[in-house]
């Protein structure tokens, strides 16, 4: 597990938590990273769990103490710190023999990697299940800066017309009730 952020290991390790131990979980992805950074009683209590529950919790991710767990959260918060430049001094330094091509499908692979690690295996089959089984219309969308991945997302679909279109603005509330919507 080493290498993986925090929020990585709770999507690997969800299945297996403990209801009391997943309340501990979704406090934190609901206050990422900074609930983590809090003494174990403030976490429990914001997460609506026990200070010995946050402390499994912790364990179950793969650290050996709550200090442990901190320290991998601040290293976290120290790399999305660097500048663009800093992190590819790092990245170039690695991979130096490389030609910018190479270092770009590189980076565009990893950053496809680390974006899939966020998914846990079973939302992504249930949205897939979902929209499998949908009866009406499927409506993507975006704003101004997703609109780009509405349209991404869409164009499997583009070979299934009418039912699903390349890319569609939803509408306010969809038109019937077996409509799904997947908004930004």
């Amino acid at each position: 597990m080493e290498g993986k952020s925090v929020a990585a290991r709770i999507h690997d390790a969800i299945h297996r938590l403990t209801p009391a131990e997943k309340r501990a979980a979704r406090g934190l992805l609901g206050a990422y990273p900074t609930l983590g950074s809090a003494p174990v009683a403030e976490f429990g209590q914001q997460a609506g769990a026990s200070s010995a529950t946050v402390l499994r919790f912790v364990s179950q991710l793969g650290y050996k103490s709550y200090p442990d767990f901190q320290r991998a959260l601040r290293d976290e918060l120290e790399e999305r710190a660097k500048s663009p430049l800093q992190r590819g001094q790092s990245a170039s330094a690695s991979a130096s023999d490389d030609n910018f091509l190479d270092r770009f499908v590189t980076r565009a692979a990893d950053n496809l990697r680390g974006t899939a690690g966020l998914i846990p295996p079973s939302e992504f089959e249930a949205v897939c299940q979902r929209i499998a089984e949908a009866k009406g219309q499927c409506y993507l969308g975006g704003g101004r800066f997703t609109d780009f991945l509405g349209r991404l997302y869409g164009s499997p679909f583009a070979a299934d017309p009418p039912r699903h279109a390349p890319f569609r603005r939803p509408p306010r509330h969809p038109r019937r009730p077996d409509d799904r919507c997947a908004p930004r």
